[in-house]
């Protein structure tokens, strides 16, 4: 399942998610606070899904040229 919402709402999708035992690639960020990202890993590694946050700006150019050492 792709999770590509506003920020707000990532959690309780990611654990609607978990729940059908879908397995989840959510946009970043994660969510709002370190309280549901903890909720989130918990319910993650208890159902044994796969779970990828994502960053769609990874091969930006910009954002390449920021990461390339010199």
């Amino acid at each position: 399942m792709d999770i590509c919402l506003p920020h707000h709402l990532h959690t309780a999708a990611i654990l609607d998610a978990v729940a059908a035992h879908k397995h989840i690639l959510c946009e970043k960020p994660l969510c709002i606070d370190l309280a549901e990202a903890d909720g989130i890993v918990d319910a993650v590694r208890a159902a044994g899904i796969t779970f990828m946050p994502g960053h769609n700006q990874f091969f930006l150019p910009i954002v390449r040229e920021a990461r390339t050492p010199a």
